[in-house]
């Protein structure tokens, strides 16, 4: 389960990057679309709401720290791919309007270099910031001492840009000086130490203590990832992310 973003400013990044892109997408068509005898004012509603549901379905603005270059430029080329034939179905269904297919390629082609590039440079920047200031960072903890666990946690030392602070492990089935405590001692741990995730081995803890682990983050706006350190976690319902080549 994931929570809402916990940092101070994350939670604007997404309205402020889906606002930019509508008013490119806008601006952009009513200049180069003003000889074509359109309703601006509908084609510019129809526009805006089939880029928001195209970005709903193919989940565009879902861009996280981990995200990689390559999964952002292909979200790109998706969502320009439906746009571009939505903005001309409208055309057929305007009998006064004049068609033109140089006019959409021209608008649809710097809107895709405008977008792309205000989207890779946020990426980048945030990265950069992250790593130069020490802000804009998530503290996590990992419930269970499994070599995945030591795995993941490498992930979060190496990868500085990815913006996690490693807090420590807690297992009910081992002990040193990097396990911090019991599975039992992490509710006032995660509120106390204002830990934003908690990465949780499914070989450690009971499916009563998991379950109520799982409401406690939900109470608390705290996100909860699994670390697939098991087959049957593949065989559930659930969305497998990348960090790295390490799975969650």
């Amino acid at each position: 389960m994931v929570a809402q973003q916990t940092g101070r400013y994350s939670k604007y990044i997404r309205p402020i990057s889906i606002t930019i892109d509508i008013l490119v997408i806008t601006i952009l068509s009513l200049y180069f679309f003003r000889d074509l005898n359109l309703n601006m004012v509908y084609y510019i509603a129809y526009q805006t709401l089939a880029w928001i549901f195209i970005a709903f379905l193919l989940k565009f603005y879902e861009v996280y720290r981990f995200t990689t270059p390559v999964e952002i430029i292909s979200k790109i080329f998706k969502q320009f791919s439906l746009f571009i034939l939505v903005v001309i179905a409208f055309f057929p269904f305007a009998k006064t309007v004049i068609f033109s297919g140089k006019a959409i390629a021209i608008m649809t082609t710097i809107s895709f270099v405008i977008i792309a590039g205000i989207k890779y440079f946020l990426f980048f920047y945030l990265k950069k910031y992250r790593i130069t200031t020490k802000n804009n960072f998530r503290n996590a903890i990992i419930i269970g001492y499994t070599p995945e666990a030591i795995r993941l946690k490498e992930v979060f030392d190496n990868r500085q840009d990815y913006g996690y602070r490693f807090q420590g492990y807690f297992s009910d089935k081992k002990q040193n000086p990097e396990v911090k405590g019991r599975v039992d001692d992490i509710k006032n741990f995660v509120i106390d130490q204002k830990i934003d995730e908690i990465y949780c081995s499914l070989n450690e803890i009971s499916n009563e203590k998991l379950k109520e682990l799982v409401e406690f983050s939900d109470e608390n706006n705290k996100t909860i990832k699994f670390i697939p350190d098991t087959k049957e976690i593949f065989s559930k319902n659930m969305r497998i992310d990348y960090y790295e080549l390490f799975p969650v």
